[in-house]
Protein backbone atom coordinates (compact mmCIF):
# COMPACT_ATOMS: atom_id res chain seq x y z
CA UNK A 1 0.00 0.00 0.00
CA UNK A 2 1.50 3.73 -0.99
CA UNK A 3 0.76 6.56 1.54
CA UNK A 4 -1.26 9.32 -0.06
CA UNK A 5 -2.33 11.20 2.62
CA UNK A 6 -1.33 11.33 6.58
CA UNK A 7 -2.35 13.55 9.30
CA UNK A 8 -2.26 13.36 13.12
CA UNK A 9 -5.72 12.01 12.67
CA UNK A 10 -5.92 10.24 9.38
CA UNK A 11 -4.01 8.36 6.76
CA UNK A 12 -5.13 7.30 3.41
CA UNK A 13 -2.79 4.45 1.80
CA UNK A 14 -3.57 2.83 -2.01
CA UNK A 15 -3.17 0.09 -3.64
CA UNK A 16 -3.51 0.15 -7.16
CA UNK A 17 -2.83 -3.13 -8.16
CA UNK A 18 -6.73 -4.47 -6.60
CA UNK A 19 -7.75 -0.64 -6.44
CA UNK A 20 -7.98 -0.50 -3.02
CA UNK A 21 -8.38 2.90 -0.56
CA UNK A 22 -7.55 2.72 2.74
CA UNK A 23 -8.49 5.09 6.20
CA UNK A 24 -6.98 4.62 8.96
CA UNK A 25 -8.51 6.87 11.50
CA UNK A 26 -7.12 8.06 15.05
CA UNK A 27 -9.15 10.16 17.16
CA UNK A 28 -10.39 13.52 15.08
CA UNK A 29 -12.62 16.88 16.20
CA UNK A 30 -15.93 16.94 13.89
CA UNK A 31 -14.34 19.27 11.23
CA UNK A 32 -11.78 17.01 10.85
CA UNK A 33 -13.74 13.82 10.54
CA UNK A 34 -15.42 15.72 8.36
CA UNK A 35 -12.61 17.36 5.97
CA UNK A 36 -10.69 13.39 5.29
CA UNK A 37 -14.22 11.87 4.62
CA UNK A 38 -14.93 14.36 1.79
CA UNK A 39 -10.59 13.62 0.98
CA UNK A 40 -11.21 10.18 0.99
CA UNK A 41 -14.04 10.71 -1.82
CA UNK A 42 -11.50 12.82 -3.51
CA UNK A 43 -8.87 10.52 -3.40
CA UNK A 44 -10.91 7.46 -4.52
CA UNK A 45 -12.46 9.22 -7.44
CA UNK A 46 -9.13 10.86 -8.19
CA UNK A 47 -7.66 6.83 -8.28
CA UNK A 48 -10.44 5.16 -9.41
CA UNK A 49 -10.61 2.41 -6.39
CA UNK A 50 -13.32 -0.01 -6.52
CA UNK A 51 -12.81 -0.88 -2.76
CA UNK A 52 -13.06 1.14 0.70
CA UNK A 53 -11.26 -0.23 3.99
CA UNK A 54 -12.74 1.69 6.54
CA UNK A 55 -9.85 1.28 9.60
CA UNK A 56 -11.67 2.70 12.40
CA UNK A 57 -10.69 0.75 15.34
CA UNK A 58 -8.74 4.38 17.28
CA UNK A 59 -11.73 6.67 16.02
CA UNK A 60 -13.53 8.41 18.02
CA UNK A 61 -17.13 8.13 19.02
CA UNK A 62 -19.47 9.45 16.11
CA UNK A 63 -21.51 12.32 17.27
CA UNK A 64 -25.86 12.27 16.17
CA UNK A 65 -24.89 15.51 14.01
CA UNK A 66 -21.92 13.48 12.40
CA UNK A 67 -23.82 10.66 11.50
CA UNK A 68 -26.51 13.20 10.23
CA UNK A 69 -24.13 15.04 7.42
CA UNK A 70 -22.51 11.15 6.90
CA UNK A 71 -26.25 10.27 5.55
CA UNK A 72 -27.04 13.77 3.71
CA UNK A 73 -23.81 14.47 2.23
CA UNK A 74 -21.24 11.70 2.65
CA UNK A 75 -22.96 9.15 1.56
CA UNK A 76 -24.43 10.69 -1.58
CA UNK A 77 -21.08 11.33 -3.16
CA UNK A 78 -19.72 7.82 -2.03
CA UNK A 79 -22.58 6.37 -4.15
CA UNK A 80 -21.58 8.48 -6.92
CA UNK A 81 -18.41 6.98 -6.92
CA UNK A 82 -19.62 3.25 -7.80
CA UNK A 83 -17.35 1.85 -5.39
CA UNK A 84 -18.46 -2.13 -4.96
CA UNK A 85 -16.93 -2.87 -1.92
CA UNK A 86 -16.12 -1.88 1.98
CA UNK A 87 -14.68 -3.51 4.14
CA UNK A 88 -14.65 -2.00 8.08
CA UNK A 89 -12.43 -2.73 11.05
CA UNK A 90 -14.46 -2.29 13.91
CA UNK A 91 -13.54 0.38 16.29
CA UNK A 92 -12.64 -0.82 19.72
CA UNK A 93 -14.57 1.39 21.88
CA UNK A 94 -18.44 -0.13 22.29
CA UNK A 95 -20.28 2.58 21.94
CA UNK A 96 -18.62 3.69 18.51
CA UNK A 97 -19.23 0.16 17.60
CA UNK A 98 -22.79 1.54 17.88
CA UNK A 99 -22.89 4.86 15.86
CA UNK A 100 -20.46 2.81 13.25
CA UNK A 101 -23.46 -0.40 13.06
CA UNK A 102 -26.03 2.21 12.97
CA UNK A 103 -24.23 4.08 9.80
CA UNK A 104 -24.32 1.26 8.20
CA UNK A 105 -27.23 -0.04 8.73
CA UNK A 106 -28.55 3.36 7.20
CA UNK A 107 -25.79 2.68 4.19
CA UNK A 108 -27.29 -0.88 2.95
CA UNK A 109 -30.26 1.12 2.64
CA UNK A 110 -29.24 3.48 -0.02
CA UNK A 111 -25.67 2.24 -1.78
CA UNK A 112 -25.53 -1.17 -3.28
CA UNK A 113 -22.38 -2.69 -1.54
CA UNK A 114 -21.10 -5.94 -0.80
CA UNK A 115 -19.60 -5.24 3.35
CA UNK A 116 -18.02 -7.39 5.90
CA UNK A 117 -16.68 -6.13 9.25
CA UNK A 118 -13.23 -7.17 10.40
CA UNK A 119 -11.06 -7.58 13.52
CA UNK A 120 -7.77 -6.88 11.85
CA UNK A 121 -6.55 -4.96 8.82
CA UNK A 122 -5.09 -7.89 7.48
CA UNK A 123 -7.97 -9.85 7.21
CA UNK A 124 -9.98 -6.75 6.01
CA UNK A 125 -7.29 -6.77 3.13
CA UNK A 126 -7.30 -10.25 2.49
CA UNK A 127 -10.72 -10.14 1.84
CA UNK A 128 -10.59 -6.88 -0.38
CA UNK A 129 -7.73 -8.43 -2.39
CA UNK A 130 -9.90 -11.89 -2.73
CA UNK A 131 -13.34 -10.13 -3.64
CA UNK A 132 -11.50 -8.28 -6.57
CA UNK A 133 -9.62 -11.29 -8.21
CA UNK A 134 -13.20 -12.71 -7.96
CA UNK A 135 -14.51 -10.29 -9.85
CA UNK A 136 -11.88 -10.25 -12.23
CA UNK A 137 -12.39 -14.16 -12.83
CA UNK A 138 -16.21 -13.73 -13.66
Amino acid sequence: MMQVFDSPYLRILHDATYRVLEMQWQKATSVQFREGMLLGISQASRLGVHTWIGNLQAMQTLTPQDQEWIYEKWFPRFAALGIRRMAVIEPENPLNRIGIMQVMQHEASTVPLATAYFLSVEEARKWSCRRYTDILMA
